[in-house]
């Protein structure tokens, strides 16, 4: 197309410009020139409307390249990576399933002594808990076995009521602490002990013999695996005076 045009226009302008200084009897160089300038602007002008025409094609190629995808497409990419996750999650619920106690921390106990000094006496442990499972977890529903306690004379005493849950953790999310709280009573016969020997020393707990429960959930609320609280094993700390029980 490009090249008729390129022979086309040279040829009418300039035969035109010729015929024009024909008729106006001009002399002959005169009319040469007047062909050739025609050939020059019909020249110019088929390559101004050829550049045009390719622009307009250039044009058009761009928008087609630039045009937003099919909405077709968006679903199957969408859908492909809902399915990517799904896979990502089950692997994890595998995973978890077979290694539930290593994916809590326990962190060191606090302890509070004033209950101590109550007719019932009994001692709190305070226990921060952390979970890197993909399961929602529920901790201290249930608790079993006993504490042991050990001093400086060597008395190694199995604490005798089972430590009650009185702050459980009923929602842990992954990636989240919270802390549970459970109470050791005591007895006569080991407050006498602590009240006359123990106080300003320190005491040994241990907590391998303890087991609270822990539950957990999947993600579509079905029931997941279960396993016991990894609590440390034991704790040495310093026991309060009776005087500083009083005051504190």
């Amino acid at each position: 197309m490009w090249g008729i045009m390129n022979a086309s226009f040279p040829a009418l302008i300039g035969g035109g410009g010729g015929l024009t200084a024909w008729v106006s009897s001009l002399p002959p160089v005169l009319i040469f020139f007047s062909v050739v300038g025609g050939m020059a602007i019909g020249l110019m002008i088929s390559n101004e409307i050829a550049a045009r025409s390719i622009q307009k094609r250039l044009s058009a190629q761009k928008l087609e390249v630039d045009e937003p995808k099919h909405p077709e497409s968006q679903e199957g990419t969408s859908a492909s990576r809902n399915q990517e996750l799904a896979d990502l999650m089950s692997a994890n619920i595998r995973r978890d399933t077979g290694i539930l106690p290593r994916c809590i921390e326990v962190g060191e106990p606090y302890i509070d002594w004033p209950g101590l000094l109550n007719i019932d006496p009994y001692i709190d442990f305070r226990f921060d808990v952390l979970s890197s499972s993909v399961f929602t977890l529920a901790i201290g529903k249930t608790s079993t076995g006993h504490i042991r306690y050990q001093n400086a004379e060597s008395i190694n005493a199995v604490l005798e009521r089972t430590p009650e849950i009185t702050v459980p953790i009923e929602q842990l999310e992954r990636a989240v602490w919270r802390r549970i709280t459970f109470r050791q009573w005591l007895s006569d016969t080991v407050m006498s002990v602590m009240r006359s020997s123990d106080g300003g020393k320190e005491i040994t707990f241990t907590f391998s013999g303890v087991s609270i429960s822990v539950e957990s959930k999947l993600p579509d609320g079905s029931e997941g695996p279960t396993c016991r609280l990894p609590l440390p094993d034991a704790c040495r700390v310093r026991m309060p005076t009776h005087q500083e029980l009083s005051t504190s």
